[in-house]
């Protein structure tokens, strides 16, 4: 059999990279499995008023167009089915389209000039130098200099550089349960959730904000002098990939 118009065109979409606007377009289509088709609305029920469950999962970087270009050729049947069970809508992103500024326009319903995220880095304006902008850690209050040396007397802190209200906040306020996973520009986790792990942006033990890791059939001497992540040879073998 050969391939029709709906196949080739979709090959060519993948072949080719997505546009850096739509890098995180409608946060990845927000694929909202919401329980059978509950509505937001129903957020504003009175407690206990129903026990379905809403669940709202988020891709970064993951374009809605080509999602449903591969469900409808059948080559993403799973996403098919969440999109049977809830709803499956583009949203719009931010500008600039990055993923910390358009993550924070999700949690809070802010324009970047509303939650102060317009980019990776910000400038400290004590130092005009670059700086982390999903957060940053403040110096402990007590310090004894013993020469060259600083010791902490007491612990710093290390603050959400967004602002702005999230959405979970809301829910928790009407006593309804918010569960906060791997949401990116969440570190420190805002304690509004009913429980929350941290995503993108969290330091890791070297205090760096991660590393990469690439995945390719180019050979190693096409990247000396890596920096900041690994670089991964991998083998094509009847469909599937060895990576070494």
């Amino acid at each position: 059999m050969h391939d029709g118009p709906e196949e080739r065109r979709l090959d060519a979409w993948t072949r080719r990279s997505l546009p850096r606007r739509t890098f995180l377009k409608g946060t990845a289509g927000a694929i909202a499995a919401a329980g059978l088709g509950l509505p937001l609305a129903s957020c504003t029920s009175t407690r206990g008023a129903t026990d379905k469950k809403v669940i709202v999962l988020g891709m970064d970087g993951l374009d809605p167009t080509l999602v449903q270009m591969m469900i409808d050729s059948g080559r993403a049947p799973n996403f098919k089915k969440l999109q049977a069970l809830g709803t499956f809508r583009k949203l719009g992103t931010t500008m600039p389209a990055l993923s910390p500024v358009a993550w924070s326009s999700f949690i809070t319903g802010l324009t970047p000039g509303g939650h102060g995220i317009a980019d990776f880095i910000a400038r400290d304006p004590k130092t005009c130098m670059p700086v982390f902008s999903i957060y940053a850690a403040q110096d402990p209050g007590r310090v004894l200099s013993l020469g060259d040396y600083r010791l902490p007397l007491s612990g710093g802190d290390v603050v959400n550089l967004r602002k702005g209200k999230p959405f979970w906040a809301y829910l928790t306020e009407q006593g309804i349960p918010a569960v906060v996973i791997r949401i990116p520009t969440n570190f420190p986790v805002d304690e509004t959730a009913t429980r929350a792990v941290s995503g993108m942006g969290t330091p890791d033990l070297v205090d760096s904000y991660g590393m990469f890791n690439y995945y390719t059939t180019d050979t190693f001497e096409d990247f000396p002098n890596v920096s900041g992540g690994n670089v991964h040879y991998v083998e094509r073998r009847n469909h599937r990939i060895d990576a070494f």
